[in-house]
């Protein structure tokens, strides 16, 4: 991935669009990012990690939520545009972020766009429009995570280091997320899940087995056994007890076996004795049956003579029966003689009533006959008095309708009062709400004025905050500063002195060299002065070098101090400008100055809180004010039109009142009247009808009574004649029958309910004496003269026997029981020993898995730190391939082999060797110039790990934020060259760095800028 051109928006410290145009590089591939502190330079990073990822790079960075500017306007929304190529395509991703407007309760904005650039032309790249979509399609185009990315790609500020100097476990998390061995341990997280419940499982099962042995105990009787010598000894082997339990099952088999037998024997006697005893129950019950059919049979017999008399009774009885319909017949004659001369009496009583009751009704009749007219005046008048009836009705109704508008208009009138009152009183309250209004506009007026105010105290006071800082840190190096001129004057006399020595000591070993006569090298004099005797002082050249070294290490010191003295002071000098265009006061001035602003805006504040509700206030009162005025003139209108209704309605009702006759004042009266005539008139018609209906039914009742006397005494002499004929007929048939007279064929006369009586009983009386007969002959032979059997001795032999068979089988029954229940306990025991087993073997695998991934071993590593090693061991050797000439082949980073303390992890802590000693050191134990070198390589060599880990990933960029200001001239210089070899490859290398000597030495530099309002601006500076 190469970045081409990078947009922000409203992002971080840029307030409006800043752009940076990576082509402007043109043939620089390595350029230093250079600029004040909280100028923007890692914004840079951010907004390109966050245009691919959707979040900063820095990871304290990452959770600070809100990227958005604070200095841009509210109609401009933050955003981030990038257009990168990868793999021979150009790309550009756009990610938008909405926000809260003014005004407004969501956000608004958000926006996402991810195009290919093709010919000019811009394709899109996903058809959704969901940012999970384009994060992954922009993770599988990169082809790594953003945690991959920022070790590869971006090393932020501080944090590259995290992996030269962590702990084994802060290494194991930063290598699980780049190389995704978060899988394993996921299975350790399982394995333990399960390793756990594998140990419920074998305590369940343990559990269960002491259940098991207890219902044993608990079940079986107490006996001398095998079982019972297990279950006796403290440990109870679970193979023992299946022994001894199926030693148990045999026992109480051959038990059932002997019980059943005896079972079978009892039964038999069982059977013999109760056929004995239904044998002689049988034989009792015949017996007693004999006794008393002869018992039944003499009685039976003395009862002869009745049952004679009973069969000569029904012999005169069926003759008589014979008769009975002629004596019927002159009975029913003789009846209807005398029911006809009794109506025939009737009728003739009846005839003179209704000749009565007829004159009586004439006269009714003819004295209504002469009332008529009378009756004809009555209705005449009721159909007047009906007519003008309405007319009270009508006034009644109108007088309320008078009295229902009266009420409302003295309704009207009371609210109209009230609510005019009520109006006066809301224009008061409302004069006093402008006024207060008004004071608190006043108050608020200058709220913009003193926010500017406020925000630029802020800028002032951050500045001299930030200024009396540098001033604190500018008196430490000062005296710092202070203490590097003494070392380095101090190492100038030194060396000096040391220099001087050399010297001399050079010419004295050259004089010692001198032979007499022979030419001195250096002035040709044949004659040599003795020296004093110097081997005591004698300089070697490695003292020199050495002390030179010291020199110019302090001087480079003390350089390095007045760098940063002048850095100081330009910082102080800009901040101080910068507060000087805005005031001249001091910090405590200023800061007094700003809680006073402060002060100000909060009240400013309340008051616009309070306008605000004054004003909710004061445009509810004008509404309600408004609502009153129209109501008041709605009911103004409504109070003229009832006042009109009534005048009205009186006028209409002293016209009705003048239509009303003047002998009724009252409706009451009117109906009082015509009630009383209505009643008159009523009782005269229905007295009338009721005298025309008597008139008519008299007459036609006397005329019908007189017909059917005439017919009934006719029917009277007819009944006589028939009467006359039935009575010679009977007596003929009575004499024909063979009785004597009427009397001696009454006494023979029967109901035919009595001859049915007489007959059954005849009948069952021959049938009941010949099944007697029939019994005693049969059972003669078998009865006669003998005694019954005793019951009660044969029930006690059963009893007895019975009560031993159900004993008999309870016994069987409960060892049948114990069987059943042994093997049912045997059943369990195996299958619980299997279960036990196979537990034990599953859950014994799963414990040594365990142990093995979760690193429960002498080198305390887990399957998946064991797999981090070995990625860990290919980036120390790719980093040592560095780190070799970028420490002059002192350093090289191994892993460390020395256990945690604590019982945790190891495995994957670093240490350093130093080949000037020999010796292996903790990384920490480097110096900060160090441990940046160390880092760096570490990193690169990350980087090229996972970009081998990962296949085909092209990586065409690096950006390294600070780290270079702990290093010394020889290790920068060094660290450059290794950066420069880096780029050679063709990557893209971006460096944040205050350092000089880096501006210096490399061309290209992207300078950020923060303007006096605060906010950045960026530009590329080419040499």
């Amino acid at each position: 991935m190469k970045p081409i051109k990078l947009s922000m928006t409203a992002f971080g410290p840029y307030r409006d669009t800043e752009t940076i145009d990576f082509t402007e590089l043109e043939s620089n591939q390595i350029f230093v990012i250079s600029g004040a502190t909280g100028a923007g330079k890692t914004t840079i990073f951010d907004g390109i990690c966050f245009a691919l990822y959707g979040s900063v790079s820095g990871e304290e960075r990452e959770n600070a939520g809100n990227v958005r500017s604070d200095f841009a306007t509210d109609d401009l929304h933050t955003s981030v545009e990038l257009v990168f190529q990868i793999k021979g395509k150009k790309y550009r991703i756009l990610r938008q972020i909405g926000h809260v407007k003014k005004g407004n309760k969501s956000s608004t904005g958000d926006k996402t766009e991810f195009v290919e650039i093709v010919d000019g032309q811009e394709i899109p790249v996903l058809d959704s429009h969901r940012v999970r979509d384009l994060n992954l399609k922009l993770e599988e185009l990169i082809g790594l995570t953003k945690d991959q990315f920022k070790q590869i790609v971006m090393l932020p500020q501080g944090e590259f280091r995290k992996l030269l100097t962590s702990d084994s476990k802060n290494k194991e998390a930063i290598l699980r997320k780049i190389f995704k061995t978060e899988s394993f341990d996921q299975m350790t997280n399982r394995l333990k899940s399960k390793k756990t419940e594998a140990e419920k499982q074998m305590a369940a099962i343990q559990a269960e087995e002491q259940a098991f042995i207890q219902n044993i105990q608990d079940t079986l009787p107490l006996r001398q056994s095998k079982v019972f010598e297990v279950l006796a000894q403290e440990y109870k082997s679970s193979t023992q007890l299946i022994a001894g339990l199926q030693e148990e099952a045999e026992y109480y088999e051959e038990l059932t076996t002997s019980q059943q037998a005896l079972l079978d024997d009892q039964k038999r006697v069982v059977d013999q004795v109760q056929k004995e005893f239904n044998h002689a129950e049988q034989f009792n019950k015949e017996l007693a049956l004999y006794e008393q059919a002869k018992i039944e049979k003499t009685r039976l017999e003395s009862k002869e003579e009745y049952i004679q008399g009973q069969r000569n009774q029904l012999t005169q009885a069926e003759k008589a029966e014979h008769i009975i319909p002629y004596e019927q017949t002159f009975r029913n004659q003789r009846m209807e003689l005398v029911k006809l001369q009794e109506q025939l009496t009737a009728l003739i009583a009846q005839s003179k009533e209704a000749s009565q009751r007829f004159e009586e009704a004439k006269k009714e009749y003819d004295a209504f006959q002469k009332n008529m007219p009378q009756q004809q005046n009555d209705l005449d008048q009721l159909k007047d008095w009906n007519r003008i009836l309405p007319f009270y009705a009508e006034v009644t109704q109108l007088q309320k309708q008078l009295q229902l508008k009266t009420v409302d208009f003295e309704k009207m009138q009371k609210d109209i009062v009230n609510w005019t009152e009520q109006s006066k009183i809301i224009k008061s309250e409302i004069v006093i709400l402008n006024d207060e209004r008004k004071k608190l506009k006043l108050a608020t007026e200058k709220f913009e004025e003193v926010y500017e105010q406020k925000s630029k105290v802020d800028q002032v006071v951050t500045r001299a905050q930030k200024a009396e800082a540098y001033k604190k840190d500018l008196s430490q190096i000062e005296e710092l500063q202070k203490n590097a001129v003494i070392l380095f004057e101090q190492a100038k006399v030194d060396y000096s002195e040391l220099e001087k020595n050399w010297i001399s000591s050079q010419a004295y070993i050259l004089a010692e060299q001198l032979v007499d006569g022979e030419p001195c090298p250096v002035c040709g004099s044949k004659s040599h002065e003795k020296m004093h005797d110097l081997t005591a002082t004698v300089v070697t050249k490695e003292d020199l070098e050495a002390a030179n070294e010291k020199r110019q290490k302090s001087e480079k010191e003390l350089h390095s101090f007045q760098a940063k003295i002048e850095q100081l002071h330009e910082l102080i000098a800009q901040e101080n400008q910068m507060i000087e265009e805005v005031t001249t006061e001091g910090l405590p001035y200023l800061l007094t100055l700003q809680q006073q602003l402060s002060a100000q805006l909060h009240e400013i504040q309340n008051n616009k809180s309070k306008l605000n509700q004054l004003e909710q206030t004061s445009a509810s009162k004008e509404d309600s004010l408004e609502k009153m005025r129209n109501s008041l003139n709605e009911l103004n209108v409504m109070s003229s039109q009832s006042s009109m209704e009534i005048s009205e309605l009186q006028l209409l009702i002293r016209e009705k009142i003048a239509q009303l006759p003047k002998s009724f004042e009252h409706q009451q009266q009117l109906e009082n009247s015509i009630a009383e005539l209505m009643k008159k008139t009523t009782v005269f018609e229905r007295e009338m009808k009721n005298a025309i209906t008597q008139y008519e039914i008299a007459l036609k009742n006397s005329t019908s009574v007189m017909t059917s006397q005439e017919n009934q005494q006719k029917y009277v002499q007819q009944a006589e004649e028939k009467l006359a004929q039935a009575e010679e007929q009977f007596k003929a048939k009575v004499l024909e029958a063979g009785f004597e007279n009427g009397k001696e064929y009454t006494s023979a006369r029967l109901l035919p309910e009595q001859m049915t009586a007489i007959r059954q009983e005849l009948e069952k009386f021959s049938q009941q004496l010949f099944a007697l007969n029939q019994q005693i002959e049969k059972g003669k032979a078998q009865f006669d003269q003998q005694e019954k059997f005793e019951l009660e001795k044969i029930q006690l032999k059963l009893s007895t026997e019975t009560a031993q068979l159900t004993q008999r089988i309870n016994d069987i029954n409960n060892t049948v029981h114990l069987t059943k229940n042994i093997a049912r306990m045997l059943q369990q025991m195996k299958k619980s020993n299997e279960e036990k087993a196979a537990l034990e073997s599953r859950a014994g695998n799963i414990i040594k898995l365990y142990d093995l991934l979760s690193g429960k071993n002498t080198q305390k590593i887990s399957f998946e730190r064991y797999l981090q090693i070995e990625y860990l061991e290919q980036i120390i050797q790719a980093a040592n391939e560095r780190l070799l000439p970028l420490s002059n082949g002192q350093y090289r980073l191994s892993r460390s082999e020395r256990l945690d303390s604590n019982g945790k992890q190891s495995g994957l802590s670093l240490d350093v060797y130093d080949t000037y000693t020999g010796q292996e050191r903790d990384v920490k134990t480097l110096s900060g110039g160090e441990q940046f070198n160390a880092s760096l390589c570490l990193a690169l060599g990350m980087s090229d790990m996972i970009q081998s880990f990962r296949g085909n990933v092209q990586m065409e960029t690096m950006f390294v934020d600070e780290g270079f200001g702990t290093l010394d001239e020889e290790a920068l210089a060094k660290a450059i060259d290794t950066l420069v070899e880096l780029q050679k490859t063709g990557r893209m290398i971006g460096i944040i760095s205050h350092v000089a000597e880096l501006k210096d030495t490399i061309p290209a530099t992207l300078l950020v800028k923060k303007s006096k309002e605060g906010y950045s601006h960026t530009q590329f500076m080419i040499k």
